[in-house]
């Protein structure tokens, strides 16, 4: 395997959210972050608030913030082989396996098998298809001939366990599932998060045009769902709290490690009703595909607005704090010039 490229080049001092919640410039934070250009392009910064459809020089209209995970090899393969394959319908519940025979039960006047409902769906259902989502992501990555790395999400530099993973081996989806979930349940996340924190993997690979593979796919979804959970929850989210699930790592990794992401992100957390709703049935599909329900429903017009007024709210803070640091250290630097004595003129 090829080994994560170090990334000391150029460097760029950004803005931070602090562990207690709010978001400030770190003097004491001495890391230096590169600046990654957009993947191949030279295209401006992504416009949050612009159409969802593009149109290039040729005038052809384009997709614009495509979902990235249903472009991959894996994600065609498994197309193909949904046609294929005899479907049950979705209504079907898989209920006992005995002796390589399925037994399937479907929900009657006298029985229902449901395991969730509107308003308190089952996050499995959406956990699972989200770990669905990043294998197709890392199954393509294992393909790519010259994969590229980013320095600060590299496990084998900056581990998240001390008994170590497998950094070599592509991982199955059972084990990104259970991953997943611990850190979901222990923090007692809402679903919506992990809808939130695969776009924002998604934003970085596209903005970057990294590589997700087995050497840093934990990294990426930790740091991505540290976001994600801070722009979701109303109440400040705090970094510590994450110790309790990997007490090997320090507030201070997570802190860089946050600071770094938002860096490569170009401090565009902005997530638009629009582009939710396209991972939400995206991830949805690959859910009923498998014969099973999405029980998390989409976001209302309410939920759409607190959404996006808690996203906007986090970029404008960041754009508050930079540029009252840049006015502070234009203040200091004229300070410091000397102090020229007028001239004498002797008659």
């Amino acid at each position: 395997m090829q080994k994560p490229a170090s990334t000391n080049g150029g460097k760029l001092k950004k803005s931070v959210r602090k562990d207690d919640g709010s978001w400030s410039d770190d003097d004491d934070d001495q890391t230096e972050v590169q600046e990654i250009p957009v993947h191949g392009s030279e295209e401006a910064p992504h416009d949050p608030h612009a159409s969802e459809v593009a149109v290039d020089a040729d005038g052809k209209k384009t997709e614009k913030d495509p979902v990235l995970f249903t472009q991959t090899p894996s994600a065609v393969a498994r197309a193909k082989d949904m046609k294929a394959r005899k479907k049950y319908p979705i209504h079907m519940r898989e209920h006992v396996k005995t002796g390589g025979m399925t037994r399937y039960q479907s929900s009657s006047t006298s029985t229902l098998f449901v395991n969730s409902t509107p308003s308190a769906p089952d996050i499995n259902d959406v956990l699972q298809s989200m770990a669905t989502a990043l294998y197709m992501h890392i199954s393509s990555g294992h393909r790519v001939a010259e994969p590229k790395f980013i320095d600060i999400f590299n496990e084998e530099k900056y581990p998240i366990s001390k008994k170590g993973n497998d950094t070599e081996v592509m991982p199955r989806i059972k084990i990104i599932y259970k991953f997943i979930t611990t850190i979901f349940r222990v923090e007692k996340l809402p679903p919506e998060c992990a809808i939130l924190c695969l776009a924002y993997i998604e934003r970085l690979i596209s903005v970057t045009g990294l590589t997700l593979h087995a050497s840093n796919w934990r990294r990426v979804l930790l740091a991505a769902l540290i976001l994600a959970s801070k722009v979701w929850e109303d109440q400040a989210v705090w970094n510590v709290d994450f110790l309790s699930v990997f007490p090997s790592v320090t507030v201070q990794d997570l802190r860089v490690l946050e600071k770094r992401l938002l860096a490569y992100l170009e401090y565009n957390v902005n997530v638009t009703g629009g582009l939710y709703a396209k991972y939400y049935f995206e991830l949805r599909e690959l859910t009923e595909k498998d014969n099973k329900r999405f029980s998390l429903q989409p976001l209302d017009k309410v939920g759409i607005e607190r959404l996006e007024a808690r996203a906007n709210y986090l970029e404008d803070s960041v754009r508050k704090k930079r540029m009252r640091k840049a006015e502070m250290v234009r203040s200091s630097s004229s300070d410091a010039l000397p102090v020229k004595s007028p001239k004498v003129i002797l008659s």
